[in-house]
C-alpha cells in the first residue's frame, strides 16, 4: 500500500435539533456578527427562520439562487463586509455552502478566485470563520476543503483545495430537511452515491477513506428510498445526512473519477444539476473502470449486499455492482439520461475534450483518451 495523509477538519455534530448549538459554537469563536449565507427557497420554506431563531443576531443573506459563480460569491463577499461579518453560517446544499467558503476566503485574501484555482497555494490565509449546516443529503461540502464554482471566462465549472476553506464545524440536523422536495433529495443522494463509489475506485483510496466511503455506500443503499420518497422520514434523512458528511471527508484525500469529472464540466457548459449529471454518468463509468480495477468492485458489493457469491469470478462481482447501482438509482426514481436536458449531441466531443482535462480525471483507475471519454458521454446521452 502507498503512503498516503488523511485528515479531518471539521467537528461534526449530528442529531434532531442539533441547530439548537449553532449559538455556542458562534460564541466559542468569539462572533458578535455573524451573516448566514442560504438560497432563496430554504428562505420560502422558513428553514432559514428556523435557524435564524437560534441566532438572532445573525444577519440572514438569502440569495443564493444557483450554483456558485464568481458574480454571486463577489455579491455574498460584499453582503459580508457590509454587515462587518465576522463569521460566517453556511445554510444549504453544496451551492451555498460553497458560496460561503469562497466568500469567507476572500475576505481575508487578496486575489481572484480563477487565480486561486490555477493556484491552490496561493491561497494563504485562514478565511473567515466558517460554520456549516447543511440542508441537502449529497455534496458533502460541509466536511471538505474544497469549493466549486462556474468561471464565466473559461466556460466550465473551476475547483480550489486548500485547508484555508474547511468549515471550523458541520452540524448536522436532520429536522432542517423535511421539506426538501423527492428531485433534489434524489439528485443530491446521487451525488453522494457516486462520490463514494468512486472514492473507492480512486487510485488515491487508502484504508481511512475506504472505511467512510463503503460505510457511506451502506447507509445511502438502505435510506436513499425512503429518504426520496419521504423527506420527514428522519431515520432515513439522518442516514443520508451522515453518509453525505463522512464521503465528504473522505473525499478530499481519496478524489473520485471520471463520472465526477464529466459531470463538473457538464454543469459549467448547461443547466444540469451536478447530483443528476453525476447520476447519468455513473453506470458508464463502472462499467469501464470494471475493466481495470475489477477487484476493487468486491467491497462495493459488499456494502450493496449485492452480488454473487464471494468466490465467484470479478467481472460477475463488477456486474453485480454495476446493476444493483442502476437498481437503486431507479428505485429513487432516478431514470435520467443527458437527452432529457439540453445537452446537444453535437456538444458532446467539446465536452469530452474539456472533461479530459479536469483534474478529478486524474484519479480515476483507468487513464482515458478523449475518445474513451466521448464514448462515456454517447452512452449516457
Amino acid at each position: 500500500m502507498s503512503n498516503y495523509t488523511f485528515a479531518v477538519g471539521p467537528a461534526v455534530v449530528y442529531g434532531p435539533g442539533a441547530i439548537s448549538e449553532l449559538g455556542g459554537w458562534l460564541h466559542k469563536l468569539g462572533s458578535r456578527r455573524p451573516v448566514v449565507i442560504t438560497d432563496t427557497a430554504l428562505a420560502k420554506a422558513g428553514v432559514a427562520d428556523r435557524v435564524h431563531s437560534a441566532v438572532p443576531q445573525a444577519h440572514v443573506w438569502a440569495e443564493v439562487g444557483g450554483e456558485p459563480s464568481t458574480e454571486l460569491v463577489s455579491r455574498a463577499l460584499q453582503a459580508v463586509r457590509d454587515h462587518g461579518g465576522d463569521a460566517v453560517v453556511a445554510l444549504g446544499g453544496g451551492s451555498s455552502i460553497d458560496t460561503a467558503k469562497l466568500a469567507c476566503a476572500l475576505a481575508t485574501n487578496d486575489g481572484e478566485l480563477a487565480g486561486y484555482a490555477a493556484d491552490w497555494d496561493s491561497l494563504s490565509n485562514p478565511g473567515l470563520p466558517l460554520i456549516a449546516v447543511p440542508t441537502t443529503v449529497g455534496s458533502g461540502s460541509e466536511m471538505t476543503r474544497g469549493a466549486v464554482f462556474k468561471d464565466p471566462v473559461q466556460h466550465s465549472k473551476l475547483v480550489i483545495v486548500s485547508d484555508n476553506l474547511s468549515p471550523r464545524a458541520a452540524l448536522l440536523d436532520p429536522t432542517l430537511l423535511d421539506t426538501l422536495p423527492a428531485s433534489v433529495t434524489a439528485a443530491t443522494g446521487s451525488d453522494a452515491l457516486t462520490q463514494a463509489i468512486e472514492g473507492v475506485l480512486s487510485t488515491g483510496a487508502n484504508a481511512f477513506t475506504d472505511a467512510l466511503h463503503l460505510q457511506a455506500v451502506r447507509m445511502i443503499s438502505r435510506a436513499m428510498p425512503r429518504a426520496v420518497a419521504n423527506s420527514k422520514d428522519t431515520e432515513a434523512m439522518g442516514e443520508m445526512q451522515q453518509a453525505a458528511a463522512m464521503v465528504g471527508a473522505a473525499l478530499a484525500r481519496s478524489g473520485v473519477g471520471a463520472a465526477h469529472a464529466v459531470a463538473n464540466t457538464l454543469g459549467g457548459a448547461f443547466p444540469i444539476p451536478h447530483g443528476v449529471a453525476c447520476a447519468i454518468m455513473l453506470g458508464p463509468v463502472l462499467r469501464l473502470n470494471a475493466t481495470i480495477v475489477p477487484e476493487r468492485f468486491v467491497p462495493i458489493a459488499q456494502a450493496l449486499g449485492a452480488g454473487p457469491s464471494p468466490n465467484a469470478p470479478l467481472a460477475e462481482v463488477a456486474q453485480a455492482v454495476t446493476e444493483a447501482v442502476g437498481k437503486l438509482l431507479a428505485s429513487a426514481q432516478v431514470a435520467w439520461r443527458l437527452r432529457d436536458f439540453p445537452v446537444p449531441a453535437g456538444e458532446l466531443r467539446r465536452v469530452a475534450e474539456q472533461a479530459h482535462a479536469h483534474s478529478d480525471m486524474s484519479t480515476n483507475p483507468r487513464p482515458l483518451a478523449v475518445e474513451e471519454v466521448l464514448g462515456l458521454l454517447e452512452e449516457a446521452w
